[in-house]
């Protein structure tokens, strides 16, 4: 099992965690959208890549996934994987993520880079960066494409899966760890 993340895993760099607000509508894709305020402050030459990690809790065997086109074109029917989404510009982040997350062997995991067009590639708060030419991908069970519970009253605890999410805590640690040691600038 990975440790999570610790203070000697980030060699020269620093890791930033945020829980942004107003992500949802009437504030989403706005100037007003709380990881969008975030975004233009950083500078964007400090930045190695922003994750974001969007609904995680449906990750099993017995789900079916339903993925919109062509995204059904690369994700398997069967919603025991996680997601890893990004634009065209992300793509080199967005591979060795997806490699550093395998690696771990927490999940099966998939991923695809493609137009900012195709209908959920930006429904978080990694879109935020992408107005900013930051590399950025989410990491999701793909929501609605999956799960028939999402924005709806029987969105309850009980019909989460929280092994799956220890996993996905565990596989992202080792993910992100592995980002930050085949970055030159973070082994100083």
């Amino acid at each position: 099992m990975i440790p999570l993340l610790r203070a000697e895993d980030f060699g020269t760099c620093s890791v930033t965690v945020a829980f942004f607000t107003n992500e949802e509508p009437p504030w989403f894709q706005t100037e007003a959208m709380g990881s969008r305020v975030f975004a233009r402050s950083v500078n964007k030459e400090d930045v190695i890549g922003m994750v974001s990690i969007e609904s995680v809790g449906y990750v099993d065997e017995n789900h079916d996934q339903n993925a919109p086109p062509p995204l059904g074109l690369f994700f398997p029917e069967q919603g025991n994987f996680l997601a890893f989404v990004g634009n065209l510009e992300s793509r080199d982040f967005l591979s060795q993520a997806l490699s550093e997350f395998r690696r771990t062997g927490a999940l099966p995991a998939e991923g695809i880079s493609t137009f900012e067009t195709v209908e959920g590639v930006g429904w978080s708060d990694h879109w935020s960066f992408w107005q900013e030419g930051v590399s950025a991908i989410m990491v999701s069970d793909t929501a609605l494409f999956r799960n028939p519970h999402y924005h709806r009253e029987s969105d309850i605890p009980e019909t989460l899966n929280y092994d799956a999410m220890a996993r996905v805590a565990v596989g992202m640690s080792g993910a992100i760890v592995g980002l930050l040691k085949s970055n030159a600038e973070c082994r100083g």
